[in-house]
C-alpha cells in the first residue's frame, strides 16, 4: 500500500523518536513515503543510518538520548533551525 494514496504529508517537517528500529523506523518509512522530510532520531547512529538508507525521500539522521531532556532541546532547536518547522513529532 503506497501511503500517498491514503494521505499526502508534502512539505511537512516530522521528528521520529525511537526511529532506529521497529515501530519508530516503519513510522518513519511510511512518513518519508507519504512526502514528510523525516529526522531519525535515537541513540543507536550505525542502526539509524542503515534506516536513512531504506527512505527514499528527504531524511537525515541525528544522534540523540530520549531520555534526556537536554539533548531533546537540542533535537527540536536543530530540527526548527535546519526546517524552519516542526509539523509532526
Amino acid at each position: 500500500m503506497d501511503p500517498k494514496n491514503i494521505f499526502s504529508l508534502d512539505g511537512q517537517v516530522a521528528i521520529v523518536a525511537g526511529a532506529s528500529s521497529g515501530i519508530g523506523a516503519y513510522l518513519a518509512k511510511v512518513l518519508s513515503a507519504a512526502g514528510a522530510s523525516v529526522v531519525l532520531a535515537a541513540r543507536r547512529i550505525e542502526m539509524l543510518k542503515q534506516v536513512d538508507s531504506e527512505i527514499s525521500g528527504q531524511s537525515e539522521i541525528f544522534r540523540c538520548d530520549v531520555t534526556n531532556y537536554s539533548e531533546l532541546e537540542i533535537l527540536v532547536e536543530f530540527v526548527a533551525n535546519s526546517y524552519g518547522k516542526i509539523d509532526i513529532c
